[in-house]
């Protein structure tokens, strides 16, 4: 047919009328019918949805990847990279202890020394856990490590705290010292422990109070290690409802209990300190012996043979000690109790 069979048709186009302009063009000069333009559009439409899903996949991959850091007081401002950079050197890979083996140092830019807690978290608890982490940043007392930042990306966090080189309690209970020494850790002990039940709001339990978790300095004086990463760990594995919160005070009820273990913790602990790791609150050590001769025992660890001053300050002491590890509880003191009983004790400790 030519084209004066098409005459009276001025919209029409393409051979053997005049050529296509404009989109029609682009699907060639007969045009094309309504089913072929959707079927076109809706495999456009595919690919494009196809490619977007996949540019959003990677894009998620790499934000996994991302690092930030956040510092506390204490800790130069540092970048994450630099935090990073930092555990591939050789001085980093060692261990600080083998009773520890969570725990690394590394050495950052400037040659500070710092130790490093790992930590996996889950992505949709982070908000939450890293408000929990900046309260724990946030408390400074002479008895508690202190947390100096941490650096993180949505599948695992590095707690970065202050590096104390002298070890800790778990290395070197069994070592002779004096009295006024061991007073000294006790008491040092209890203080950092009633500053998180008594002196944070929320109350903080330990969770994990242990030989090996007391940190000492070049002085001996003790300093609490890890303290609330057994409750960081509920809230990462959703132990904790989500509605929780750090500032309420909801967490007093929910932790009431740990606060009590604390306290027993704390007790065998001292049992431990005054007989050079010879006692323990637990087993036939302590278990069904009479106090007379459990005094006896620990006056001979200490070389006590004759009456003097430190045999009623060990008295009270030991009693302390027998009083925290009660089976129930609710008979156990507080750690506000704890510290006044410490403080009655006759010879003061002497810094």
């Amino acid at each position: 047919m030519d084209s004066s069979a098409f005459a009276g048709n001025p919209k029409l186009c393409g051979a053997p009328l005049e050529p296509c302009s404009g989109p029609l063009a682009i699907f060639g000069g007969k045009g094309m019918g309504k089913l072929e333009l959707v079927l076109i559009l809706c495999v456009g439409l595919a690919i494009i949805t196809t490619i977007s899903i996949v540019l959003i996949f990677f894009a998620r991959k790499r934000s996994k990847g991302k690092w930030k850091m956040v510092c506390f007081t204490g800790l130069p401002p540092f970048t994450a990279s630099d935090i990073l950079r930092s555990f591939d050197s050789t001085e980093s890979k060692e261990a600080i202890t083998p009773l520890s083996a969570s725990i690394f140092k590394a050495v950052l830019p400037t040659g500070i020394a710092v130790s490093i807690k790992k930590i996996d978290w889950e992505e949709q608890r982070i908000r939450m856990i890293s408000e929990f982490i900046t309260q724990l940043g946030s408390l400074r007392h002479k008895n508690l490590v202190r947390l100096l930042g941490f650096c993180h990306n949505k599948q695992m966090v590095y707690l970065l705290y202050e590096y104390l080189p002298s070890g800790n309690l778990a290395e070197k209970i069994s070592m002779k010292r004096e009295w006024l020494t061991k007073q000294k850790l006790i008491k040092g002990i209890a203080r950092g422990l009633h500053f998180l039940h008594h002196g944070c709001y929320p109350a903080i339990p330990h969770g994990d109070l242990k030989l090996s978790n007391v940190i000492l300095d070049e002085n001996m004086e003790p300093h609490l290690a890890e303290f609330g990463l057994r409750f960081l760990q509920q809230l990462n594995e959703d132990l904790l409802p989500l509605s929780s919160t750090t500032k309420g005070g909801e967490f007093n009820n929910a932790t009431e209990e740990e606060l009590w273990m604390d306290v027993h913790s704390f007790g065998a602990i001292v049992l431990e300190i005054i007989s050079n790791g010879r006692l323990t609150s637990a087993g036939s050590s302590t278990q069904n012996k009479a106090r007379d001769l459990l005094l006896r025992e620990i006056y001979k660890e200490n070389g006590i043979s004759s009456p003097n001053s430190s045999q009623e300050e060990i008295k009270q002491v030991l009693d302390l000690a027998l009083v925290c590890t009660r089976s129930r509880p609710s008979n156990r003191p507080s750690m506000e109790d704890v510290l006044k009983l410490l403080s009655e004790i006759k010879r003061e400790v002497k810094s």
